[in-house]
């Protein structure tokens, strides 16, 4: 991933090689988006964890998109819907 925040950028820079930095959930699973429940679920998957004081209020899972036969489907992978939309 390249960096987009200035704490990413202080990390890459300190560490001086590549992360991976993803969401906190196994496949088919909500993220884990309180400390406790991550550290709970993901131990022996995470090498490190990235915390802060600062609580997440609210979840949010990725979108996905993809071109389907010339249209342009945006599919929200939480609410497994998808909506057409024209070239």
């Amino acid at each position: 991933m390249l960096p987009y925040t200035p704490l990413q950028h202080l990390l890459l820079e300190r560490i001086g090689r590549p992360l991976v930095m993803t969401s906190g959930n196994r496949s088919d699973e909500p993220i884990a988006y309180q400390d406790g429940d991550a550290l709970t679920r993901l131990d022996g998957v995470a090498d490190l964890f990235l915390v802060h004081d600062r609580p997440i209020e609210v979840r949010c899972d990725d979108s996905v998109a993809r071109v389907v036969d010339g249209a342009h489907p945006s599919c929200a992978a939480r609410e497994a819907t998808c909506r057409l939309r024209s070239p």
